[in-house]
């Protein structure tokens, strides 16, 4: 599954839980609206990351859209003032989203980019 070891490395558990949970929401028929955050080498390292959750979700029929959330510092300072560490990842660049969103929407899907306010 696409990005598991990733996930496991930083947060220390993998991504399998949430892609079977969409594989069951799936086989509900309800519309299925879902929120990737992108962090570069941290969940997606390169285009074949991207072509496998593409494939993944692909599979599926009730996927409505696909909204990415890119990664940001924002978070840098609360975690500062709860003791809490902060690891700085890439931020993703627009060819890094664009390149993303073009391969998911050649698979059929609909994408959009969270803004930042």
């Amino acid at each position: 599954m696409y990005g598991s070891g990733k996930t496991k490395k930083h947060i220390g558990v993998t991504n399998e839980l949430i892609l079977e949970n969409l594989v069951r929401a799936d086989k509900l028929e309800v519309p299925i609206f879902i929120g990737v955050p992108v962090v570069p080498d941290a969940n997606f390292a390169g285009e074949e990351d991207f072509k496998k959750l593409a494939n993944f979700l692909s599979r599926l029929n009730n996927v409505v859209h696909v909204d990415f959330l890119p990664y940001h510092t924002l978070g840098e300072a609360k975690s500062r003032r709860l003791g809490k560490p902060f690891i700085r990842f890439k931020e993703p660049d627009e060819n890094f989203i664009k390149r993303f969103r073009g391969i998911l929407e050649d698979v059929g899907l609909k994408t959009s980019v969270s803004e930042l306010p």
